[in-house]
C-alpha cells in the first residue's frame, strides 16, 4: 500500500531556503553550477567576491544570491 503525499506549498516558494550565511569555495562552486577549479580562479581575479580570514575563503550568501538573480551578461548571442 502507497501512501500518496500533496503538497499546498505555492509555486514561488519552491526553491529551497538557504539557512547559511557563508559558503566554501566548493559549496559555493556547486550552488553555481561551475567547476571547484573555475570558482578559485573567479575568486582569484575578483569575479566572485569572497571573505579571507587568514587562509580561509568563504563566500557570503548574499553574493551567490545576487549572481544567480542576476541576468546573463556575457552570453554570446549565437547561443541564444
Amino acid at each position: 500500500m502507497s501512501h500518496l503525499v500533496t503538497s499546498t506549498v505555492p509555486l514561488g516558494s519552491m526553491e529551497p531556503q538557504r539557512t547559511k550565511k557563508t559558503y566554501t569555495v566548493e559549496e559555493a562552486a556547486h550552488e553555481l553550477g561551475i567547476s571547484r577549479s573555475t570558482a578559485y580562479e573567479c575568486v582569484r581575479t575578483g569575479e566572485i567576491p569572497c571573505l579571507r580570514f587568514r587562509r580561509r575563503i568563504v563566500i557570503a550568501a548574499a553574493v551567490l544570491d545576487q549572481m544567480l538573480s542576476a541576468p546573463p551578461t556575457d552570453a554570446e548571442p549565437s547561443l541564444w
